[in-house]
């Protein structure tokens, strides 16, 4: 589990600092959670990631639209949101994995990211870094795998 206190930054030298911390992309609270199980040349995994929640930018404040707390008032100088924030909850993923040893030194994976096919909150303030509405941290969709090692 990892706890985000601060993540701060200026605009240049000597401006305001800026607490991105629990704001847009950046929540305070992620974790992983794993679980490994193996019998003889089989084994099995299961991960679980979490992101926690975090305050993003509403689409439109004074109509209401994609603003869960219209009133809301930050002490964050980078804050480009104005008036008003949307929170966004957290969102957790699980993951699988199945893995057969084979004897000359190799090994076969079948898998799946995202197996509950959870869909990223739409943000608004991603997009000042990315092309999308939708943080390219997270997982977008199931992401189905075989993977093949061999070992020399």
């Amino acid at each position: 589990t990892n706890y985000l206190a601060t993540y701060k930054s200026q605009a240049q030298s000597g401006a305001e600092w800026s607490n991105a911390a629990g704001y847009w992309n950046f929540p305070r609270v992620r974790a992983t959670l794993g679980l490994d199980w193996s019998l003889g040349s089989l084994s099995a995994n299961w991960d679980l990631r979490y992101y926690g929640g975090f305050r993003d930018y509403c689409w439109d404040a004074s109509a209401g639209i994609e603003c869960n707390d219209p009133t809301y008032q930050t002490p964050n100088p980078g804050w480009g949101g104005g008036t008003g924030s949307n929170k966004k909850g957290s969102i957790s993923y699980q993951d699988v994995s199945v893995t057969w040893q084979a004897p000359w030194d190799g090994s076969v994976t079948v898998g799946a990211r995202n197996i509950w096919n959870k869909q990223p909150p739409i943000t608004y303030s991603i997009t000042n870094s990315s092309t999308a509405a939708i943080d390219p941290m997270l997982d977008y969709d199931r992401f189905l795998f075989v993977q093949y090692n061999q070992r020399f």
